[in-house]
């Protein structure tokens, strides 16, 4: 038989790439055999970065229950050449998942929230970021871990926030082919959590996730093929700015980037992500990239396509405000000009706060300062009417003779 054959036998070109997989574990395991002299999972656990201690305490207890009495070290190091050789998406989601479960395949939440919150921080390890974890951050991750339980196959890390185990399997593979990588390296700070800010690093790492690099990343002045990840830019916070249509109007016209808007009411956020600038206008905006999210119970992209915002404060002919959603006469969110009222789903709700962050990087922050005061100056200038020459001509000598005033002073002596 096919299959019974290829099991027996190796073809060269898989011989090979094993042979060279183990040659790159080599280092991992002269290190670990050096370390774990004793063979404990604590002693497991420090041949890896802090960071890393939870996941490596995981591999442990897998590597205990599935022991087959041969030798430790021979043990992790076949685990390891099959965790190096895991290539499709779905079957990283498989192995990682099941390291958060119970021997009977069954999940747990406590399990799975430690498991988001693994992601988490060794994405953040990969990316240098320095960050203390919030509770702001832990209420965006369980929204994460409670998608994980409700859907009934895992087809929800692959469709919603694929990063969370593709950045789990890069940490490892990294630990475990180039040990001490991680170590001395500078690191920067995550984005500081403010009062009355919406937008945590746990949703910051989601969207870097979700959304298209447009959204999370920028090209590297000094090296174009370089990509780096950017935080994003307050471009319009209700609390600070005044909650007002006008004050919107005001802050977030003429930036030339992607946003990202992030609406709050009762005990809902929801994300609303646009891949064009806001503009005033009875069409509707936004290209393929434009998506709709809930941040809060289950994180979840519920509608994305074209066209889905309008802003409008103008025209008659359609509602005034903002509108979210591809079928205009049914949105899947809006909110009304007066800024007071939300209505999601087609229930209406007090807005509670909106904010604004441009994803655009600093350049198209700095394009919209200079958009800005070009319209300043324009203004300020059109309001220094000169006044006509002549008496004659002057609009004033019109108005004060339908006044009944007479301004031909030669006629009052008639």
């Amino acid at each position: 038989m096919g299959g019974q054959s290829s099991k027996e036998t190796e073809t060269p070109q898989s011989a090979s790439e094993r042979v060279t997989a183990s040659s790159r574990l080599e280092p991992f395991m002269n290190k670990l055999k050096d370390d774990c002299q004793s063979v404990t999972e604590e002693n497991f656990k420090n041949t890896f970065p802090s960071d890393g201690h939870p996941l490596a305490g995981r591999i442990y207890r897998k590597l205990v229950q599935s022991s087959n009495h041969n030798d430790f070290f021979e043990n992790v190091k076949k685990l390891f050449l099959e965790i190096l050789h895991i290539e499709s998406l779905a079957d990283k989601i498989k192995f990682y998942l099941s390291l958060y479960e119970s021997q009977d395949g069954k999940r747990e939440e406590k399990d799975i929230e430690e498991f988001v919150e693994t992601g988490f921080i060794l994405s953040l390890s990969i990316l240098n970021i320095n960050h203390n974890i919030s509770e702001a951050d832990r209420n965006t991750m369980k929204s994460v871990a409670a998608g994980i339980m409700m859907s009934n196959d895992d087809n929800y890390l692959q469709t919603t926030c694929p990063r969370l185990v593709t950045d789990i399997h890069r940490w490892l593979a990294t630990q475990i082919t180039r040990p001490g990588m991680s170590e001395s390296v500078d690191c920067v700070d995550g984005l500081s959590e403010t009062a009355g800010q919406l937008l945590n690093m746990a949703s910051w790492w989601l969207f870097t996730s979700s959304l298209p690099p447009l959204y999370t990343s920028v090209q590297s002045a000094s090296n174009s093929l370089e990509i780096r990840y950017s935080f994003f830019t307050t471009l319009y916070n209700s609390s600070e700015h005044g909650q007002s249509i006008n004050r919107f109007q005001h802050h977030v016209l003429a930036y030339r980037g992607p946003t990202l808007t992030l609406i709050a009411f009762n005990d809902h956020v929801v994300a609303v992500a646009l891949d064009t600038e806001w503009r005033e206008s009875t069409d509707r905006i936004g290209g393929v990239n434009c998506a709709c999210i809930v941040l809060t119970s289950k994180y979840e992209i519920i509608e994305e396509g074209t066209g889905m915002v309008n802003f409008n404060i103008r025209s008659r002919n359609i509602p005034k405000g903002i509108s979210v959603g591809r079928n205009s006469r049914n949105p899947v969110i809006s909110i009304e000009h007066g800024m007071e009222e939300v209505t999601y789903k087609m229930e209406k709700f007090t807005l509670k706060r909106i904010e604004v962050w441009g994803c655009g990087g600093e350049a198209a922050k700095t394009d919209q300062m200079k958009q800005k005061e070009r319209e300043l100056k324009d203004s300020e200038r059109n309001l220094k009417v000169k006044r006509p020459g002549r008496w004659d001509d002057n609009p004033d000598r019109y108005i004060l003779q339908m006044g009944g005033v007479k301004i031909n002073h030669a006629e009052s002596y008639k």
